[in-house]
C-alpha cells in the first residue's frame, strides 16, 4: 500500500497526523450546530464534509496536496508518440478521462504513471493512484476503492455503512480540487464510471478491456516499436568493452 504524504504551508503532515486533526474538531458537535441552525439530523457524510470545511474556514493547517503516485521507471524510454497524442487530448474540450488500452505486460501502467508525473504541475492538489485489480478473478470492489481513496485525505475518518452515502462522501471530499487520479487495470466501464471524480479532476485509466466511458480518450498501446526496444535494451544492457590491443602471444 502507498503511503501519502499531506503537504501543508509549514512542513509535511503525515495522513494519520491529518486524520488526528479532523477527528479532534469533533464530526459530532459540527453536526449538531448545523442541526440547531435548522439543517436537521445530518447523516455521517454531510457530518464529515462541515468538520473538513469547518476546519479549513478556522484557519487549521490542511494539505496542500496527496502524492500517491508511483516513481517514474528509471529506465522507461520511447513511447514519445503516445505521450504527445495523450498531452493533446487532455488539453481538448470535453475530454475528462485519458484511457491506455492493451493487453497484459505491453507497459500501460509504466506510461500512465510517467504521463501523471508530467502534469503533476497542472494538478497541485493531489495525485492518486489506486490499483482496482482489474487483470486479476476479483477485481477491487467499488466501495472498497472508494474508501481508499477518501481515506487518502482523511485516514481516520468513520466511512458510511450505506453505498448512497458513502458516493456522497466521496464526491464530497473529491470537489473543489484541481487534482488527477489514476485508476490502474480497470476491470470494466462501470467501475470506471462509479470512480469518475468532480469537475477539476483529470482520470486517467489504464485497462484491458475494451471501455466505452463519456469524456474518454483512449489509445491503443501496442508492443513498442522496434527502434525504441533497440533503445531500451541499450539502456538496460550496456555495450561490452571493446579491446583494441593484439595479444603479447600473436606473431
Amino acid at each position: 500500500m502507498v503511503m501519502p504524504f499531506l503537504l501543508s504551508n509549514t512542513g509535511m503532515l503525515t495522513g494519520q497526523q491529518l486524520g488526528s486533526r479532523v477527528r479532534d474538531y469533533d464530526i459530532g458537535a459540527v453536526a449538531d450546530q448545523s442541526a440547531d441552525q435548522g439543517g436537521g439530523k445530518a447523516d455521517e457524510a454531510d457530518r464529515v464534509v462541515r468538520a473538513a470545511q469547518a476546519m479549513e474556514d478556522n484557519g487549521a493547517p490542511g494539505p496542500a496536496g496527496v502524492c500517491q503516485l508511483p516513481p517514474v521507471l528509471t529506465d522507461f524510454s520511447g513511447r514519445e508518440f503516445e505521450l504527445q497524442e495523450m498531452f493533446s487530448a487532455q488539453t481538448s474540450p470535453g475530454v475528462r478521462v485519458i484511457g491506455l488500452q492493451g493487453t497484459g505486460g505491453v507497459g500501460k501502467t509504466a506510461l500512465a504513471v510517467r504521463f501523471a508525473h508530467q502534469l503533476a504541475a497542472s494538478y497541485p492538489d493531489s495525485l492518486i493512484y489506486i490499483d482496482l485489480k482489474g487483470g486479476g478473478s476479483q477485481p477491487l470492489p467499488i466501495a472498497d476503492a472508494q474508501a481508499q481513496i477518501i481515506r487518502s485525505f482523511l485516514p481516520e475518518v468513520r466511512l458510511p455503512e450505506h453505498e448512497v452515502e458513502l458516493t456522497r462522501l466521496y464526491q464530497s471530499v473529491l470537489s473543489g480540487k484541481r487534482a488527477l487520479l489514476l485508476l490502474d487495470t480497470a476491470a470494466s466501464a462501470a467501475q470506471v464510471t462509479a470512480l469518475m471524480p468532480p469537475e477539476g479532476w483529470l482520470t486517467i485509466v489504464t485497462t484491458r478491456q475494451s471501455l466505452s466511458i463519456n469524456g474518454m480518450f483512449t489509445r491503443h498501446l501496442q508492443v513498442l516499436s522496434l527502434a525504441e526496444a533497440t533503445a531500451m535494451l541499450q539502456r538496460l544492457v550496456p555495450r561490452p568493452a571493446i579491446c583494441t590491443g593484439r595479444s603479447s602471444n600473436s606473431t
